[in-house]
């Protein structure tokens, strides 16, 4: 990951004061837990992180929870399947 980003604790990105909060916090990745850095904004909150060769990022609108937990997942199949049965639920819903 770029050590220059907002998200390094030595940043050489500025984050404007106006309402920007930096915070370490816990989250667990892979079953192990680990300290990142989390930016917030009013509600939303957003970190980012490095694990094996890949980089993480996310963002929550309404803040993450206490601990996070991100698992490696090698098939997205389910969940892909499952939001589509979600959106074909609702499309049905308005033919009627």
């Amino acid at each position: 990951m770029d050590e220059t980003s907002v998200f390094s604790s030595d940043s050489q990105v500025e984050v404007p004061a106006d309402g920007f909060e930096r915070a370490e916090r816990i989250v667990v990745v892979a079953g192990q837990e680990r300290r990142v850095t989390v930016l917030s904004h009013g509600n939303c909150e957003a970190l980012r992180f490095v694990h094996d060769s890949m980089v993480i990022t996310a963002v929550a609108r309404l803040g993450f929870p206490e601990s996070p937990r991100f698992d490696v997942v090698d098939d997205l199949e389910p969940y892909l399947a499952a939001h589509r049965r979600f959106i074909l639920s609702w499309l049905r819903f308005w033919e009627r």
